[in-house]
């Protein structure tokens, strides 16, 4: 979920979060759903530094929905399709454009 913790409460919040995450996805219809973000691989002696970077990496990189005209990520579908409606990226991505604002060509000039 992208929170960072101690060694003393990550076991407790995996289980809580892991139990959320599929209550969640179960809501949705099955060719919508996620599967479980895995848990990041470290050496025992990792520091408490180094587990949040790499849960950091793996939520934004499996849990986070990215919109496919910008590249900004959300955390869910539903925030993401509300940004498309607006996101300029969107719009000109299909068209070949860089997703900047343009003005008119009378007025560029």
């Amino acid at each position: 979920c992208g929170r960072e913790f101690g060694r003393a409460s990550i076991e407790i919040h995996e289980k809580q979060c892991a139990q959320k995450w599929e209550e969640s996805e179960a809501q949705k219809p099955v060719h919508e759903r996620r599967a479980l973000p895995e848990r990041p691989e470290l050496k025992e002696s990792a520091t408490r530094e180094e587990w949040n970077e790499a849960a950091k990496a793996i939520h934004e990189s499996q849990a986070m929905v990215q919109c496919s005209g910008c590249g900004r990520r959300f955390k869910d579908e539903s925030t993401m399709h509300k940004h498309q409606k607006s996101c300029k990226s969107s719009e000109t991505a299909a068209f070949g454009g860089s997703g900047a604002r343009r003005l008119p060509k009378e007025v560029e000039a």
